[in-house]
């Protein structure tokens, strides 16, 4: 042990050598390369999604399986291209998606890339998890973050968790889901009810109601519409659900569905301003039942107050989200700057891997195997794993 900490602090401290990565992320319909330094500066940064999602209204996996097949290896080469950066000599590192997502996007694209480092050996490969990437980008801008534990929040399509982080490598899942539909997903489906369309039907939701320019800071307004004249329920809200500290997203479609139904509306006869409101109390419903159990959780645990409070996912670029827990949570709020590092992007997934292998001196080996189910608080006992020996090597 004294051998190995003397190997690694000679190669940091003496033989240091900079790191570039190449990551890559594609754990659903989206194919996403990016090349960047250790110092978190992006060199390349490039996401194509498929057409078909709009088109049939969901993921469809053979498609999304085609897509990656198409688009994975041009990325990669215009990557190279633009940066004149060569595999093997100033990038030293390559960074894949190993889960959770989609089962055949995952194996396409983690085989891709594990047949990348097999093409180069002398290239440091780490299979990352998809919700890691999520949970650390936000220590690219706020590196202070990384100095003491924190929470997180991670709001997507597939996830929906607070997570308390210690570090890079241990995280507790406080909150979880109730059921399976995460928020993100209910969004989706909420949105497409009421009418919208598009790659990304809740964004899409999102930038209806803000061209709408609803009188949201009048306090009589704000109040009728989301208190006397709010037609949903929260879920969970019930008193025997007091000490249920969980999230759930199962039934808000259903409330919709119910809500439109009994007022007898027609999406298509509504004026843009009835439509954005009904698509606000939507959001409010589910943003706000977030809060609530969040709400919960520190009264039962009190010392969590204390804890920055990181919002992250696809749904933490929603400005309705951020604006909700800025004024509800006592909590000092971070999020990425950047909306495009909140949805799903390869940066996250190289700088979750390059801080994993800092602080586990750990690889991922070519006989490991993707995790389309993972929870974050198994990050490494999935196995897969060996030994980084490069310091050592580089030392002797």
């Amino acid at each position: 042990m004294f051998l190995r900490r003397q190997y690694k602090y000679f190669n940091t401290q003496i033989i240091k050598r900079n790191i570039n990565i190449l990551s890559l992320e594609y754990s659903c319909d989206d194919s996403c390369v990016s090349i960047l330094t250790e110092k978190g500066d992006i060199l390349f940064n490039k996401k194509i999604t498929s057409s078909h999602v709009s088109e049939a209204g969901g993921v469809i996996p053979i498609k999304a399986i085609i897509h990656h097949q198409k688009t994975l290896p041009l990325l990669v080469q215009t990557a190279l291209k633009e940066t004149k950066l060569t595999i093997g000599k100033e990038i030293n590192m390559i960074c894949a998606t190993r889960g959770p997502g989609l089962a055949g996007s995952l194996c396409t694209g983690y085989q891709f890339s594990k047949g990348l480092a097999v093409a180069h050996p002398n290239v440091k490969f780490i299979g990352v998890h998809h919700m890691l990437g999520h949970l650390l980008i936000s220590t690219l801008e706020f590196p202070e973050l990384l100095e003491k534990p924190f929470l997180s929040l991670l709001v997507s399509g597939g996830h929906t968790q607070l997570v308390l982080t210690e570090d890079v490598l241990t995280h507790d899942i406080l909150v979880d889901l109730k059921e399976k539909s995460a928020i993100g997903d209910s969004l989706d489906k909420c949105g497409r009810l009421l009418g919208f369309k598009g790659e990304m039907i809740a964004k899409e939701m999102e930038s209806f109601i803000q061209k709408q320019n609803l009188p949201l800071n009048d306090s009589d307004y704000y109040k009728k519409l989301t208190k006397t004249d709010f037609p949903f329920k929260f879920p969970l809200n019930a008193a025997s659900n007091n000490s249920d500290v969980a999230f759930s997203f199962s039934g808000q479609i259903t409330q919709l569905k119910q809500y439109l139904d009994k007022q007898n509306i027609i999406i298509k006869n509504l004026s843009s301003k009835k439509k954005a409101e009904i698509a606000y109390q939507v959001q409010y419903l589910h943003f706000y039942h977030l809060i609530k159990k969040i709400k919960q959780l520190y009264t039962i645990r009190p010392e969590l107050n204390d804890y920055p409070l990181v919002l992250s996912g696809g749904v933490a670029a929603n400005m309705f989200l951020r604006q909700f827990f800025k004024k509800e949570i006592n909590s000092t709020i971070y999020f990425p700057e950047r909306k495009d590092l909140c949805t799903d992007n390869s940066v996250m997934i190289g700088w979750a891997g390059l801080l994993f292998n800092k602080k586990s001196n750990l690889l991922t080996k070519m006989d490991s195997t993707t995790q389309s189910k993972w929870p974050l608080n198994e990050l490494i006992s999935i196995g897969g794993y060996e030994e980084d020996s490069t310091l050592i090597k580089k030392s002797l």
